[in-house]
């Protein structure tokens, strides 16, 4: 029998945005930006240790906003994996009544 993966062990694959530079004459130069990885909510909720259902309340908040959540067709989220470390530290700051920065 095949050992089946669950999506929290499911590479993505990185994505390099392209960023166009204007040069003021009409022409642009465009070169490639950083690499961006992609997770699916339920390797996002596996790395910050939450349900699923959870992480999909909390898509659009302070603790994961919507600079790191993309939609890829009707049914399908991404989101970034530098979102890890903005959620934990949102929460934790939240839990301990600090400020948010």
């Amino acid at each position: 029998m095949k050992p089946r993966l669950d999506d929290a062990q499911i590479p993505l694959p990185l994505w390099t945005p392209t960023v166009a530079i204007p040069q003021g004459d009409g022409s642009f130069v465009v070169k490639p930006g950083r690499p961006v990885e992609w997770m699916t909510p339920s390797q996002f909720s596996a790395a910050v240790g939450l349900h699923r259902n959870t992480i999909y309340g909390y898509i659009g908040s302070d603790l994961l906003p919507e600079r790191f959540v993309t939609y890829v067709g009707l049914r399908k989220i991404r989101i970034q994996a530098a979102a890890v470390e903005h959620f934990q530290a949102r929460s934790r700051n939240q839990r301990l009544g600090l400020p948010t920065v």
